[in-house]
């Protein structure tokens, strides 16, 4: 189920990186897809731990899993974005935030210190000598920008349908997430949850064909 799963968002990735390119003006395709981009890498960086046999190339692929620091919170920001349907508000104010959490993703590079762990369904994976650290970091961001969405949601002009689901997808990273601290999680990464924050990206992208000026 892991394997079908990871193989499954690879190939709903390239899809949409495609369909990104064809529906959205080009201020937001050019950094969603550089995003989408990023969501892939880390999700064959999951499927290459799963199948490689080597420690040496494990540990150094394997610090690609840490992508998500940036690309989920990057995305669901976009989101906000696009669901607030705002004219006023220019796409560039995205960018500061985005900046952070790769600075975020850097230090979390430079600081940490790696090993590997063999789970006989899984293969390998990989953990930080800041795991409980970074997990509640990136909680608290995910619960910054669930504040962030409701208070989109409540605007008269934000598209209703489109925020409930971004809201309930943060819900179920930051559930996931707290099962993954506590050990009770089915998979040995957060991966459900970033599957629905990517079906969240498919229909973001499908209400194009009603925004204008976004």
């Amino acid at each position: 189920m892991y394997y079908f799963l990871l193989i499954l968002m690879c190939a709903l990735i390239i899809n949409l990186i495609f369909i990104i390119r064809r529906k959205c003006p080009k201020k937001i395709s050019v950094l969603m897809n550089v995003m989408m981009i990023l969501f892939l890498i880390r999700c064959i960086s999951l499927i290459f731990l799963s199948i490689t046999n080597s420690n040496n190339y494990a540990l150094m692929i394997g610090r690609l899993s840490e992508l998500n620091v940036i690309y989920v919170p990057a995305v669901i920001f976009i989101t906000v974005y696009i669901f607030r349907r705002d004219n006023v508000m220019k796409f560039i104010s995205v960018y500061p935030y985005i900046a952070v959490f790769a600075v975020l993703f850097g230090v979390e590079m430079y600081f940490s210190k790696y090993s590997l762990k063999i789970i006989k369904q899984f293969g390998f994976v990989i953990f930080s000598s800041n795991e409980l650290i970074e997990n509640f970091i990136f909680i608290t961001v995910l619960v910054f920008l669930e504040i962030i969405s409701i208070k989109v949601l409540l605007e008269p002009r934000s598209n209703k349908a489109g925020m409930i689901f971004l809201i309930m997808s943060i819900i179920l990273m930051i559930v996931e997430r707290f099962l993954f601290i506590y050990e009770v999680s089915v998979f040995p990464l957060p991966v459900i949850s970033e599957f629905i924050l990517l079906m969240t990206s498919y229909y973001t992208v499908s209400t194009f064909k009603k925004i204008k000026n976004v």
